[in-house]
């Protein structure tokens, strides 16, 4: 048994933590779900433990939390050293990748589309520029809000919760 065969039970009561078990940082994830389960650092250990403890649960997540509370700082992180960055590539690089897929699809409705192009890649495509106008559109949207409220935009909110 190793941790991915775990990760289906822990998903049913932290989904988070259940895939993070599933995925590359598995055995750590599972180390810190036996430590904080207080049981031996296996699967079979921690598998055993959600079945016959009750607050076992509570526990799993409060774990996620931790997991979920570190996929957040990571990813202001990057957000962070992008923004601070020297390089003009550096912090413009989401920006254009959305350009170049928006200028792909707008190339495809106006005809100038390889012939072998699946309908399923255009479709791909068009889901990117999607996501990823929303996300601005949203963050946007945030920056407003935030600056009305607190008098200064999200990111510098962002750049203070993460000094």
């Amino acid at each position: 048994m190793d941790w991915s065969d775990v990760a289906e039970t822990v998903g049913k009561v932290a989904p988070a933590a259940g895939g993070a078990l599933a995925g590359p940082a598995g055995a750590a994830v599972g180390s810190l779900i036996a430590r904080t389960l207080g049981v031996d650092e296996s699967p079979e250990a921690v598998s055993k433990a959600i079945q016959q403890t009750p607050e076992a649960a509570l526990k799993l997540r409060e774990v996620e939390a931790r997991v979920e509370t570190s996929l957040i700082e990571g990813r202001a992180a990057v957000i962070k050293a992008e923004a601070q960055s020297e390089s003009w590539l550096a912090r413009n690089w989401r920006p254009i990748t959305m350009l170049w897929f928006a200028s792909l699809t707008g190339l495809h409705w106006l005809g100038f589309t390889p012939d072998g192009l699946a309908d399923a890649h255009v479709g791909q495509m068009l889901e990117i520029v999607q996501y990823g106008l929303t996300g601005y559109v949203v963050s946007r949207g945030a920056e407003k809000i935030t600056r009305e409220i607190a008098g200064k935009g999200f990111m510098d909110a962002v750049k203070a919760k993460v000094k």
